[in-house]
């Protein structure tokens, strides 16, 4: 079983190290020595050549690195919403139509992958 604890330090520093990749400020972050896991994380993105691979690779990310409250993450994994790139499939509509997830759950997930630089879509959600 995990500990909630170290599950919780794990998202927060992955979520913190996603942020300064998107702001720009991860390279003087890494030379300041402020994550022990830059050197890994450094490596592996140094294989994204474009915005686009970029975007790529957020999508595939777990919803759990978005940090959601109780109520909107059991709703979306009750909907078998597993990553961001799944949840960026659902407009601002199709969330409200998920049984228990009202205006506040869709407001926390707008606000959630905004810090990304992603937003949901507007119109109907295109099954794949």
């Amino acid at each position: 079983m995990t500990n909630p604890v170290h599950k919780e330090f794990v998202v927060s520093r992955a979520i913190s190290m996603i942020e300064l990749i998107i702001t720009g400020t991860y390279d003087s972050a890494f030379k300041a020595g402020s994550f022990d896991t830059a050197v890994k994380t450094q490596e592996y993105l140094k294989g994204l050549s474009s915005v686009q691979a970029h975007s790529d690779e957020l999508k595939r990310l777990p919803i759990e690195m978005l940090d959601l409250s109780t109520r909107p993450y059991n709703c979306l994994k009750r909907e078998e919403v597993n990553t961001i790139g799944e949840l960026l499939d659902y407009s601002l509509e199709d969330l409200e139509t998920i049984r228990s997830f009202g205006v506040g759950c869709v407001n926390e997930v707008c606000e959630k992958i905004k810090k990304f630089g992603l937003e949901l879509r507007t119109g109907p959600r295109v099954d794949k």
